[in-house]
């Protein structure tokens, strides 16, 4: 009886987890500090691994890459702003169809080029699908 307990703990405190968290940036209220409620339907692709989701007005892009591992990061082709960074899951990459250049998932150009910004992005359990929470580096 105890051990069944013991999950069922773990996630009341996961739960709890989205009230808790410091700022990830204290000290700069300017920073980037966003809260993507899964729970949204325009959040909805989140909810599968491998989809991703641009953030127009912020210009970051966001995909669930595994289980509850997402990454974020510019949306945007660093060349000129414009086109649309897309992520593909096939490979794990993030992309830019203007230029031809593929980026790893922490933004790094793998053949030339500009780097992508990199946020920190981590998933939080606090109602049936989740929240993203996406803070500078």
């Amino acid at each position: 009886m105890k051990k069944a307990l013991i999950p069922l703990l773990a996630l009341f405190l996961l739960s709890c987890e989205e009230g808790t968290l410091p700022d990830p940036s204290p000290g700069n209220p300017d920073a980037l500090n966003l809260s993507l409620d899964l729970d949204h339907s325009e959040y909805s692709k989140l909810r599968t691994v491998g989809q991703s989701h641009l953030l127009v007005k912020e210009k970051i892009i966001v995909a669930r890459i595994e289980g509850n591992n997402f990454k974020a990061v510019s949306g945007y082709c660093p060349s000129d702003g414009i086109t649309p960074i897309t992520y593909n899951s096939s490979n794990k990459t993030f992309s830019c169809s203007k230029d031809n250049i593929t980026y790893d998932l922490d933004g790094k150009a793998k053949s030339g080029g500009n780097h992508l910004t990199a946020y920190k992005a981590w998933f939080v359990v606090n109602n049936s699908n989740g929240i993203v929470r996406i803070a500078e580096n």
